[in-house]
């Protein structure tokens, strides 16, 4: 169960990130310094309307406390969703769409495509380099379902987190990641 932290241990990392390791020379326990690195690289451009970026911030904040406080993870995992939301519901003009519907629209338009994500880059990237001797056959078109699977799963997540539950895991970093290309995808620089 989670409970306020004691008044002298605010200061000090979360328990729950005490295996965590980072790849270096050799692996590495993880650091404050390592989480602010990532988060300060989950920008939004200049293009993005101001007032989408600042509320994108919290989630970025967010992160970087989980230091402190773990579970704020989820928290931030969550106010990066509702800044896709947010971000969508500028980017068309509707107040009274539904997230998935617009996630649709915004695939459909091709506001968000697959291979702007800096994940799918490096797993295109990857493949080519590594060839055939790993992966088979490098198909241009491999990750056309992804965004797809966006429009099903982001909503299903917002909506799990926002309505209550226990969930709490590691990784949401790279979630908060996605919300951010998917953002930046929908302005023009």
């Amino acid at each position: 169960m989670e409970e306020l932290k004691n008044f002298d241990e605010i200061h000090e990392r979360d328990p729950r990130y005490h295996d965590f390791v980072v790849p270096a020379e050799e692996f590495r326990k993880i650091s404050l310094a390592d989480i602010y690195k990532e988060v300060s690289d989950m920008k939004l451009h200049d293009g993005v309307p101001e007032k989408i970026r600042s509320h994108f911030e919290m989630a970025r904040n967010l992160l970087i406390y989980s230091w402190f406080h773990y579970p704020f993870h989820m928290a931030a995992w969550l106010y990066a969703l509702i800044s896709v939301e947010y971000a969508l519901k500028e980017k068309i003009g509707k107040d009274n769409m539904i997230f998935k519907d617009m996630l649709a629209k915004a695939v459909k338009e091709k506001w968000i495509i697959a291979d702007n994500f800096s994940h799918i880059q490096i797993r295109i990237k990857n493949m080519q380099e590594l060839g055939e001797v790993y992966y088979g056959p490098v198909e241009t078109d491999m990750f056309k379902h992804y965004c797809d699977s966006l429009c099903k799963s982001i909503p299903y997540f917002r909506n799990e987190m926002a309505h209550g539950s226990t969930m709490l895991f590691p990784g949401t970093s790279h979630d908060v990641r996605i919300c951010s290309e998917i953002i930046n995808q929908l302005f023009k620089k």
